[in-house]
């Protein structure tokens, strides 16, 4: 759906895999996708959901967000939504550049006197990291379409890998079989060699046990 989507838009939803977490994935205006770190829910205790949804459209200039009927939304909506519910009658579509705030903790002396402080507020909510456009298994509307694709790959990968060690194996008794073939030895004579190799390889453990014995 992001990728048929002409523009910017944000994909959000809950994910049960590791924990419950928010996962959001960003299609940016020149069609780069962008995969922010899983929100974990235990965050939103301290920051309201709506507080990062908007922290993202801001930074990211998302035009359109999916709502939970699958439809897109225009960015000015869900800002009006997001404002609603939080309570803020500031304008959505302005960015807070600084803020200022009165303190009367840099000083010693009296604590009636206090001191102007601005500052610009972070509006870095979660990390962005960008996605391998070029493997198509990591397209994020394949996440709607097959939820386990990640197990279906192990499943395909580990006969391949099986598969691998019986071929080695293979290998390695017909080239066995060469070497006895070539220097006219008998199963027999292989273990004998074998066995001699061990137990040569034994014997200076042996002495060093005895001299620690004596």
């Amino acid at each position: 759906m992001l990728r048929t989507l002409p523009g910017s838009g944000l994909v959000m939803r809950l994910s049960l895999v590791a924990g419950a977490c928010v996962c959001i994935t960003v299609k940016c205006s020149n069609d780069e996708f962008l995969d922010l770190e899983p929100l974990d829910v235990k965050k939103l205790q301290s920051k309201n959901l709506n507080d990062y949804l908007k922290d993202i459209i801001l930074s990211e200039k998302v035009d359109f967000v999916l709502d939970s009927d699958k439809q897109w939304v225009h960015v000015a909506e869900v800002l009006k939504r997001c404002q609603k519910v939080s309570g803020d009658h500031q304008d959505p579509a302005q960015e807070i550049k600084t803020r200022e705030i009165l303190s009367n903790a840099l000083h010693p002396g009296p604590i009636e006197k206090q001191h102007s402080i601005t500052f610009t507020p972070m509006r870095v909510a979660v990390v962005t990291c960008k996605t391998n456009t070029t493997d198509n298994n990591n397209e994020p509307d394949d996440e709607f379409a097959t939820d386990n694709a990640a197990a279906n790959t192990r499943s395909q990968q580990d006969p391949n890998n099986q598969q691998s060690l019986n071929d080695g194996e293979a290998n390695f008794e017909a080239e066995l079989r060469q070497l006895m073939h070539r220097y006219g030895k008998s199963p027999k004579d292989v273990i004998n060699i074998f066995s001699q190799s061990l137990h040569e390889q034994q014997q200076p453990l042996e002495h060093l046990e005895a001299r620690k014995f004596f």
